[in-house]
């Protein structure tokens, strides 16, 4: 889901940098002017809010918390999928957000309810090292300034209705490798750990479960 998500949100961020360099102007209203790219947008908002509730979903599986707290997770991905649905069809310009602090919300909870059962759990430290890189870069993108989000918003009166277009402004981050470039690198992080640290404690497990059927054989052979 995650990998669909940001996909679309790609394909979405390329068509609007296309729109720019062509002169064209960017539309916010659906089948007026150059509005293609709201298509992919809406399936990066179906997919963001679901990604999210599975990563929460495993956090808590990874913490050993019950099946009823993993499914309401999902419930709530639903639940956040349908409200920025709503907004892409309602109003696009105000799609995002609700997604944005649900994976904030999520990846707070999930570095929180890892420690569980201890600091003791086998790879634990790189699985919260994977929750931090995702709190780093979705507090990175509440923190960044307007005039790194495209600058300022022009309205354009045309006969087919009301356009809009950015004008850059000023950025503290370099246009080579913007603040999407360090936030796609958090994230791309962050699994890296979360994965290489859940395999780590599977592992473990294994090895465990190994280690006390072999003691359990052991013991009936000397009885």
């Amino acid at each position: 889901c995650e990998s669909m998500a940001y996909g679309f949100g790609g394909v979405s961020h390329h068509m609007l940098a296309s729109y720019f360099q062509d002169g064209a102007v960017m539309s916010k209203s659906w089948g007026e002017g150059s509005w293609e790219w709201m298509i992919t947008w809406v399936l990066a908002m179906v997919f963001g809010p679901l990604a999210t509730a599975f990563g929460f979903g495993m956090a808590l599986s990874y913490a050993e918390v019950g099946v009823g707290c993993i499914r309401f997770t999902k419930v709530l991905g639903c639940l956040v999928t349908a409200w920025e649905v709503a907004m892409c069809i309602v109003s696009i310009d105000k799609s995002g957000t609700i997604a944005l602090f649900w994976s904030l919300f999520s990846a707070a909870v999930s570095l929180g309810v890892i420690f569980r059962n201890g600091a003791q759990v086998g790879g634990i430290w790189l699985v919260a090292a994977g929750w931090l890189s995702r709190i780093a870069a979705y507090l990175l993108v509440l923190t960044v300034p307007p005039a790194c989000k495209g600058g300022e918003t022009v309205a354009i009166e045309t006969d087919s209705g009301t356009l809009y277009r950015n004008v850059p402004g000023e950025c503290m981050y370099s246009r080579d490798f913007n603040h999407n470039a360090i936030f796609h690198v958090l994230i791309a992080l962050s699994l890296v750990f979360i994965f290489i640290g859940v395999d780590t404690k599977l592992s473990k497990e294994r090895e465990a479960a190994y280690m006390s059927m072999m003691r359990n054989s052991y013991e009936k052979t000397g009885s």
